[in-house]
């Protein structure tokens, strides 16, 4: 089964079915949902005073993925050189990462890189 984000609609339909009583599982089978999905969904986004309102929920739940959305690297052009270069040579991804995290990085800010992200970037085509 492939995994999607809860929609507006579908957290109004949360929010009237909890408001009338319903239960967690009665919610998750009115929308072909997990329970815990329900659950995971009302703990996030409930309101102090223990309401939940669907338009928040949906605005706060797009800002958690807007800020948690990894960031390229391939627009810092200066730090895809440097990968460039280090593969040239034969460095392993480890290699790369390691030396920019503890001797490039703490004198630039951001100019860093994962061994998985050198590896993806290696197998990406260029271009």
């Amino acid at each position: 089964m492939t995994y999607t984000h809860l929609s507006r609609s579908e957290r109004v339909v949360i929010a009237n079915m909890s408001e009338r009583g319903r239960s967690r599982r009665e919610v998750a089978r009115a929308l072909g949902r997990s329970a815990a999905t329900i659950s995971r969904e009302l703990r996030r986004n409930r309101k102090p005073k223990d309401s939940y309102d669907p338009f928040l929920a949906n605005w706060q739940a797009t800002e958690r993925r807007r800020w948690s959305r990894p960031k390229s690297k391939r627009g810092n052009a200066p730090l895809m050189r440097y990968v460039e270069e280090r593969l040239h040579d034969r460095w392993s991804p480890e290699q790369i990462a390691g030396r920019l995290r503890h001797h490039v990085a703490p004198r630039t800010a951001r100019r860093w890189i994962s061994h998985e992200a050198v590896k993806r970037y290696r197998v990406a085509p260029q271009g």
